[in-house]
């Protein structure tokens, strides 16, 4: 039995955690079904309801959100796989509320990355030993001409 969920269902945001109802357009067939969205550490899950014990139907990581031109209140997010979402809020409150937690996720993944980024460039710096170190300074250089 599916339990309904409403339309306009409360947005519980915290801390890059949000959790509530968005409705969902179907890749096959297009019609919007009510779900109950789950967002946390970077990973969307999807549920028939909010219920403790409803069965996760799927879960995977965000890699972009932006807001959809072509539907009410909607959002579009890309997943990992590929898979792009069409989801419309139930008001256009919630759709910014779920934008700005996606959109916080997103821009502290990219300082991430960008981080790790500029680390693995990094030539590191190898001091050399105190044995080089006085060989360089007594050595005579000598130049060799053709």
């Amino acid at each position: 039995m599916l339990t309904r969920l409403p339309s306009a269902s409360v947005l519980i945001s915290l801390n890059g955690y949000a959790a509530g109802v968005l409705r969902r357009r179907g890749d096959l067939t297009g019609t919007w079904k009510s779900r109950y969205f789950v967002f946390q550490n970077g990973r969307l899950s999807s549920r028939k309801s909010d219920k403790r014990d409803a069965r996760v139907k799927w879960e995977e990581t965000v890699i972009d959100a932006r807001p959809s031109q072509g539907v009410r209140n909607g959002l579009m997010v890309t997943l990992a796989s590929g898979r792009v979402l069409m989801l419309s809020a139930g008001s256009e409150e919630l759709a910014m509320q779920w934008s700005e937690v996606f959109a916080e996720y997103l821009v502290r993944l990219k300082h991430l990355t960008a981080r790790k980024m500029m680390k693995s460039r990094q030539v590191p710096i190898i001091k050399p030993s105190m044995e080089v170190d006085l060989w360089l300074k007594s050595s005579v250089f000598v130049r060799c001409s053709r």
